[in-house]
């Protein structure tokens, strides 16, 4: 259960932060940003990299490196979804199949480890 947590946990806020960094990037010149260039949303994004950096160090605790890196994947596919639901931009069939990909070469290594 501390796995399936932490892995949750790593992926949410690794996607979270990716998100709030582009949102920051297209928000208005005008936005008050910190030192010129720093908006709310990329600070955001810094906390929520520290976050998935402890979920990590967790995961490394609890697994052998090669199966934590793996489970650290799931990112890239859930940046995918998140980028398609929250900023529209379009999945093809071949990113699809790219997900696909991700995920069963996740669950393989996982097995490997059985």
């Amino acid at each position: 259960m501390k796995v399936f947590m932490a892995t949750v946990v790593m992926v949410a806020f690794s996607v979270l932060a990716n998100l709030l960094l582009k949102l920051d990037t297209l928000s208005s010149a005008t936005a008050a940003k910190i030192f010129g260039f720093w908006g709310w949303r990329t600070l955001a994004g810094c906390a929520s990299f520290g976050v998935a950096l402890a979920s990590y160090s967790l995961l490394l605790r609890l697994l052998p490196l090669n199966i934590a890196q793996s489970f650290a994947a799931l990112q890239f596919v859930g940046i995918i979804l998140a980028s398609w639901l929250v900023l529209g931009e379009e999945i093809t069939l071949l990113r699809a199949a790219g997900m696909a990909t991700i995920i069963v070469g996740i669950i393989i290594v996982a097995a490997s480890d059985a």
